[in-house]
């Protein structure tokens, strides 16, 4: 008995924007290829994180997207979707996608070759905060002892 040959599906590459606000949509586009000699039959998830850059580990999912296979071997697909930053974030970050994340797909000895950082880091700018100030206060001039006053 042979094992059918397997698929092996690989994050060949990101794009994603160099520069970003808190709390902002930005484009992301990724590329999966089956670099395995079988087809990928069913139905998977892209997962897209955040991940501060020099970190270790996934970071934080931004986005989950699904894929209706199959994906036959040799090809790839490319898929471009719009990802929020999340809000109080800054700083520098990578975006890592991971194809097949949950393991739906069997590729034999391939599942650790799933997952793929982009090249170009993403800087997180903080938006402006609001900078309340007390402008003036009125209250009387005089007030009883353990009496009460409007301010």
């Amino acid at each position: 008995v042979a094992l059918t040959p397997p698929p092996d599906l690989v994050v060949t590459s990101i794009v994603s924007p160099e520069v970003a606000a808190e709390g902002s949509a930005i484009d992301v586009s990724w590329t999966v290829l089956n670099q395995g000699l079988g087809d990928a039959r069913g139905t998977w998830t892209d997962a897209v994180f955040l991940r501060r850059a020099g970190d270790t580990g996934n970071g934080t999912q931004i986005g989950s997207y699904t894929f209706e296979g199959p994906l036959v071997a040799g090809q790839s697909y490319t898929r471009r979707e719009q990802v929020t930053v999340p809000i109080h974030t800054s700083d520098r970050y990578e975006i890592l996608v991971r194809t097949d994340s949950g393991g739906v797909v069997y590729e034999h000895t391939r599942e650790n070759n799933n997952t793929s950082t982009d090249d170009t880091q993403l800087s997180v700018t903080v938006l402006p905060r609001p900078d309340l100030q007390v402008s003036d206060i009125v209250g009387p001039d005089v007030v009883d002892a353990g009496g009460t006053a409007s301010i």
